[in-house]
């Protein structure tokens, strides 16, 4: 199960994912694909190198491969988590959704921000992004656990 999200660019971000989120997904039995693996620190060594024209090839190598990455992740998953928290929705995990509803992967929303992120008081989030959820197969979801159960029916 492909995880989308905005997460890995905050440090209380990367912190939920790895003390909360992907912990209570492996709990559950779920397999989790996590475009924010890094572990030989690849982003963060170019990120943190000064910048210079190779160092801005590197980066530019490294962000295709990524996206290609990713979306071979999307292809190869049996559905999909997409945190949707935020005052904006992050525009990768919106198209994370939307491929991933292209490819028919159900698609389990998690929103817990409480603001208000959507075109009108009687949508979940942008309209389009949960046009795509529930076309999908998928759920919108409030908390983590009612992801988790969405996510395994879909699956079972």
């Amino acid at each position: 199960m492909y995880v989308a999200s905005p997460l890995g660019f905050t440090e209380a971000g990367r912190r939920y994912l790895g003390g909360v989120l992907h912990p209570r997904l492996l709990s559950a039995g779920l397999v989790v694909l996590d475009p924010w693996e890094d572990p030989e620190g690849r982003f963060a060594a170019l990120l943190g190198a000064t910048r210079t024209p190779l160092r801005d090839v590197a980066l530019q190598e490294l962000n295709a491969a990524t996206g290609a990455r990713n979306a071979a992740l999307i292809a190869r998953a049996s559905a999909v988590l997409a945190v949707l928290d935020g005052a904006e929705l992050d525009s990768g995990t919106a198209a994370e959704v939307g491929y991933a509803a292209a490819l028919e992967r159900p698609v389990v929303a998690l929103r817990t921000d409480t603001r208000l992120s959507a075109d009108n008081d009687q949508a979940f989030v942008n309209l389009q992004v949960e046009y795509f959820v529930l076309a999908s197969g998928g759920a919108l979801c409030r908390d983590l656990e009612d992801a988790v159960t969405q996510l395994l029916a879909r699956l079972g």
